[in-house]
């Protein structure tokens, strides 16, 4: 597990943001919390977080690739419909 210490990040330690990560063995992260941070940002910040990084992911990955975003939009659900279009 790699941490970064909160003097390293430039950012001023708050209570309600100790989490880290920790990589498994077969290479996939999990988080780690303490109950009092959990209860204070609610159940279900962890999937508010999951669907983040997924969305940054797919924006980088399709940039990557080059792809054009057409469309960006929040669905009623939280979740995120994205429209690519690649020109060859």
């Amino acid at each position: 597990m790699t941490v970064t210490p909160r003097a390293a990040s430039g950012r001023r330690p708050h209570r309600e943001d100790s989490f880290g990560f920790s990589r498994g063995t077969d290479g996939t992260y999990e988080i780690v919390d303490d109950a009092t941070s959990t209860r204070l940002r609610g159940d279900r910040w962890q999937q508010r977080l999951a669907r983040a990084y997924g969305h940054a992911a797919a924006l980088r990955y399709a940039a990557e690739r080059g792809f054009e975003i057409t469309e960006d939009a929040e669905q009623p659900d939280g979740g995120r419909r994205l429209l690519l279009r690649r020109v060859v």
